[in-house]
């Protein structure tokens, strides 16, 4: 899960000690063993990946217990049978909980941009040249 969350830009790759926390914090909280050595699904790990980037998507939404107040803050999300689920209020409480790894993540979206742009520049050769063309004004001619 460590690579997952490294890979996609969540944790940075200078790990600091408060990001390692957070990384047990979360195998815990999506079901994984406390040596760390087990193995969860796929699908709470994408759930709660899309939480903290504070996606109101659908497909995690616990249409269920939408209307409740309550959230519990060592017990967020129901597990069923298509991975965990959580109501509004408990992907605000996710999001604002790992606002590290979320702003980690806007981070690497932005530097992968950013990459991406210079290599397209690069292959066009258009990197670093000036353009041409430059605009005349018309004369009237009398």
């Amino acid at each position: 899960m460590s690579q997952l969350f490294l890979k996609l830009g969540f944790v940075s790759p200078v790990a600091q000690e408060q990001e390692q926390l957070m990384l047990a914090d979360i195998w815990k909280s999506i079901g994984g063993d406390h040596e760390g050595q087990g193995q969860i699904p796929l699908s709470n790990c994408k759930n709660l990946l899309r939480a903290i980037q504070n996606f109101h998507h659908q497909d995690i939404m616990d249409l269920e217990r939408e209307h409740t107040s309550h959230i519990d803050t060592m017990n967020v999300g129901r597990e069923t049978e298509t991975g965990l689920l959580f109501t509004s209020e408990e992907i605000e409480f996710i999001t604002r909980k790992y606002i590290d790894l979320y702003s980690n993540r806007q981070d690497k979206l932005a530097m992968d941009k950013k990459e991406s742009h210079m290599m397209r520049a690069f292959q066009k050769q258009n990197y670093g040249e000036q353009y041409s063309y430059h605009p005349q004004v018309l004369r009237k001619s009398n």
